[in-house]
């Protein structure tokens, strides 16, 4: 390129040096926020979990009252499958407490099959995200619940809805290997809270406390 006075002016370019030394820049940074990124994504897959959950609840609710019969929720601790269906059996709601002459407005009579697979499949949390004890404490690690096959065969005591929009308060737990949060239920009202997201406390914690 020439200027006025007929000078050529060259343009700097970047040598293989100064390139590789801003890719090992770049891979450094990247290196070092990728524990963050790490834990954005997996609190943010937790986050849609529990609002999935919280639909879920909120739509057993509503189609108990809409359909005038009795619909509940259940799911399998130590796995991330549950289901949500009308139906129920009489034994299950004298258990439970709920079923009191009077109570229910609508069809008070309990279909005989335990599930309309028709309407409500057994459904599935996002990946790597399981249901587990809601009474177990919260620093305790995961890892020892994740594909337990003897917690994973039993289904939990089931959440049911009335038709009129009566249920049991409920507390309910989703976590990963790191990560937890609560999704909670108020019987009276039907009003589904999620809470904050905690982080486990894994053996590697323990071992740095212990030094």
């Amino acid at each position: 390129m020439c200027n006025a006075s007929g000078t050529v002016r060259r343009r700097r370019s970047f040598t293989l040096l100064e390139l590789l030394i801003v890719l090992a820049i770049l891979a450094m940074v990247v290196s070092l926020a990728w524990p963050s990124l790490r834990t954005l994504s997996q609190t943010g897959q937790l986050r849609d979990a529990a609002r999935q959950l919280r639909v879920q609840l909120l739509e057993a609710r509503l189609n108990a009252i809409q359909s005038g019969s009795v619909w509940f929720f259940r799911y399998q601790p130590g796995t991330g499958s549950y289901e949500v269906a009308s139906g129920s059996d009489f034994e299950t709601a004298d258990e439970l407490g709920l079923m009191t002459p009077g109570d229910a407005r609508g069809d008070d009579r309990l279909p005989d099959r335990d599930l309309d697979q028709d309407q409500s499949p057994q459904r599935e949390l996002p990946s790597d995200i399981i249901f587990f004890d809601p009474d177990a404490e919260p620093e305790t690690d995961l890892g020892g619940e994740l594909g337990g096959d003897d917690i994973s065969q039993a289904w939990s005591a089931p959440i049911v809805f009335y038709p009129n929009g009566r249920t049991l308060n409920a507390r309910l737990r989703l976590g990963t290997r790191r990560y937890v949060i609560e999704v909670s239920l108020r019987g009276l009202t039907g009003t589904v809270n999620i809470g904050e997201v905690q982080r486990l406390e894994t053996e590697n914690d323990q071992r740095l406390e212990d030094l």
